[in-house]
């Protein structure tokens, strides 16, 4: 009975961390080249009225929606994927944050930062303004 015991209580650790993946071990803020959407900002500027904006019409209030402008920040990996989003003054309800999140953490086409020749960790500001004028 004790070696079974103790089998399962090594086992949960080592469960438990399979289960955590490993985002970053260090985000760079200021590295040689930040990280960028495709070719640039026209190519930002489509995937936000594609994507963002058609979500928040569509799905977060339309035109009762009471989101004016979206700020977040995201954490991009040395691979280019989107890990991590930060909502800054976000006046949606929580399901529409919940979908927002969603949308830019499958976001694909991120070209990651450069640092002394490597691709590294950083954050990318990722911001909308004017999304329903008064």
């Amino acid at each position: 009975m004790r070696p079974v015991v103790l089998y399962i209580l090594l086992l949960i650790p080592l469960s438990l961390k399979a289960q955590r993946p490993i985002i970053c071990d260090s985000v760079y803020l200021s590295p040689d080249t930040l990280p960028h959407y495709k070719n640039g900002v026209k190519d930002l500027m489509a995937f936000s009225k594609d994507s963002i904006i058609t979500a928040i019409s569509k799905h977060c209030g339309g035109p009762n929606s009471n989101i004016y402008s979206l700020r977040a920040k995201l954490l991009i990996r040395q691979n280019g994927t989107v890990t991590e989003v930060t909502f800054r003054h976000f006046n949606g309800d929580p399901e529409c944050r919940k979908r927002l999140e969603k949308i830019l953490l499958n976001m694909k086409g991120w070209k990651p930062a450069i640092n002394k020749g490597k691709p590294v960790c950083c954050y990318a500001p990722f911001v909308i303004g004017c999304i329903r004028w008064h």
